[in-house]
C-alpha cells in the first residue's frame, strides 16, 4: 500500500471518530446506460436505484447530464431534476428518460449524469456531498430492431364452460413501438 492511500485511510478512520455522522453512503446501480439500439423519433426509459445508508432524514438529490450539447434536451428524470428522496427511504427509483428526436442525427454520443446529494446548509461547519457517476452511451441508427419479452402470464379467474381469460406482460426490447 503507498504512502498516500495509507494517508487517507488514516484521515477518514480519524474523520468517523471524531464525528460518526460523516459516515454516509450513497450508490447508483447499473452505474451505466448503453441505449446502442435507437432510431431517430424513439423513446428509451431506464430506472437507477438510488441507495443510501442511513435514511434518517429527507436527502436532497441534483441530476446533472454531461452530455454533448445537440443531445443534451433529449435527456430528462422522470422526478426532475433536483429532488428529495424522503426519509425512511433506503432505495428510491429514478426513472431516466432519453427521448431522440425525429430529426437526430445518426451516431454514437456519449456522456455521464451526475446525480449528486445536496448537503444542508448548516453555518460554520464543512458540508460534503457525496454522489455517483452514470455513464452514458447511445447510438442512433437506421436498423430498426422489434423485439419483446414475456414478463409475466396470469390465468384470471374461469368459471366452468367460459372462454380462458389470460393478462400477459410485455417488455419492448427494440427500438420502435410495438
Amino acid at each position: 500500500m503507498r504512502y498516500w492511500q495509507k494517508f487517507f485511510i488514516f484521515v477518514g478512520l480519524f474523520l468517523f471518530l471524531v464525528n460518526p455522522n460523516l459516515a454516509f453512503a450513497f450508490g447508483v446501480s447499473p452505474p451505466r446506460i448503453i441505449a446502442d439500439r435507437l432510431v431517430p423519433g424513439s423513446r428509451y426509459e431506464t430506472t437507477i436505484m438510488l441507495s443510501q445508508g442511513k435514511p434518517d432524514e429527507d436527502l436532497r438529490i441534483k441530476a446533472e447530464f454531461d452530455v454533448p450539447k445537440k443531445v443534451r434536451s433529449w435527456f430528462s428524470v422522470e422526478q426532475g431534476e433536483s429532488f428529495v428522496i424522503p426519509a425512511g427511504i433506503q432505495q428510491f427509483p429514478m426513472k431516466v428518460i432519453i427521448q431522440v428526436p425525429q430529426n437526430a442525427d445518426l451516431g454514437i454520443f456519449n456522456g455521464y449524469l451526475r446525480v449528486n446529494t445536496v448537503p444542508k446548509e448548516e453555518g460554520g461547519q464543512v458540508a460534503i456531498a457525496v454522489g455517483g457517476r452514470i455513464d452514458i452511451g447511445l447510438k442512433i441508427g437506421d436498423e430498426v430492431v422489434v423485439d419483446f419479452a414475456i414478463r409475466r402470464i396470469e390465468i384470471l379467474d374461469v368459471a366452468e364452460g367460459s372462454p380462458l381469460k389470460v393478462r400477459v406482460m410485455f417488455e419492448n426490447l427494440g427500438n420502435v413501438p410495438v
